[in-house]
């Protein structure tokens, strides 16, 4: 899979029966164009498939915080919290005077 920034992800589901439809159940961690291939085998013949999912731009006010978080370095998320933390201080001081 190639998300909207052009990074490639390649995810494998094994091992699944079907009475002819099935799902998977997945997050897709950017907004893009993914490319999924399937092998389906039965009776002693595989046929691949292969199409196309689009997945739309997040709304406006809708967090995926796991693909936020995954775009932060620890230190760097430390540094904003550390950040977050000092600005609460300064106003709760400044605000009892």
């Amino acid at each position: 899979m190639t998300n909207s920034s052009g990074q490639e992800r390649t995810f494998k589901f094994t091992n699944m029966t079907s009475d002819g439809n099935f799902s998977v159940n997945y997050l897709f961690p950017d907004w893009g164009i993914y490319q999924v291939i399937s092998r389906i085998d039965s009776n002693n013949v595989s046929a691949l498939a292969s199409f196309k999912v689009l997945v739309p731009i997040q709304p406006p006010g809708i967090i995926n915080m796991n693909y936020l978080m995954s775009l932060l370095l620890p230190a760097e998320l430390v540094g904003i919290i550390g950040a977050i933390a000092v600005g609460m201080f300064l106003i709760i001081t400044r605000s009892e005077k």
